[in-house]
């Protein structure tokens, strides 16, 4: 694994202040691996293509593993796994996108 592209690194998320939780995993012939949904997830949907499908595994609820998720325009093509249960982490997510859409 190597360090994340210049593109996603900047003066504005290194140190105190940046990004919240958000790591992605690309394999070769495997779709992307994403852990959880933090800040950091808004600049990465900008380098996902459009269709590409993703697994998006959710830690846990904490806002800042959440807060990224609407912003994240890629949603669309996300697996979602988590340890809630489908019907509570539905309510977690509608709650996120209808009650804090930036």
């Amino acid at each position: 694994m190597s360090a994340a592209p210049s593109r996603l690194r900047s003066p504005g998320n290194l140190g105190y202040g940046g990004n919240t939780a958000c790591i992605a995993v690309r394999l070769a012939s495997h779709p992307l691996l994403v852990l959880d949904a933090g800040t950091g997830i808004r600049s990465l949907g900008d380098t996902i293509a459009t269709g590409e499908p993703l697994n998006l595994f959710l830690t846990h609820f904490h806002w800042d593993h959440i807060q990224g998720i609407p912003s994240f325009a890629p949603i669309q093509n996300a697996t979602i796994y988590s340890s809630a249960e489908p019907a509570d982490l539905e309510r977690i997510l509608v709650v996120c996108v209808t009650h804090f859409d930036h």
